[in-house]
């Protein structure tokens, strides 16, 4: 994910790449007190669609020293039984 600013809003350039997947799209950031919120603007390339504008992609939480992705319509291909993704606090 890449953030930049432009004017007064910051935007996002989220890219997913692994087996079956592959998708470029463009997101707002939303900040909070302790969060930032990813939200679905649209596509920068042609695929699969299957998230419409406004829905919220994923939430990054500040929770003491950690960070805390919780995932919303935007979720990773492996689960925690692979030992890849840890279960959220």
């Amino acid at each position: 994910m890449t953030i930049i600013k432009r004017g007064n809003e910051s935007l996002a350039e989220v890219a997913g790449e692994g087996f079956q997947t592959h998708f470029r799209i463009r997101a707002k950031v939303q900040k909070g007190a302790n969060s930032v919120r990813i939200i679905y603007l649209g596509q920068i390339e042609e695929g699969l669609q299957k998230f419409k504008p406004g829905d919220t992609l994923f939430e990054l939480v500040q929770a003491k020293e950690k960070v805390i992705t919780k995932w919303v319509v935007l979720t990773p291909a492996a689960s925690v039984a692979d030992g890849f993704i840890r279960q959220n606090d």
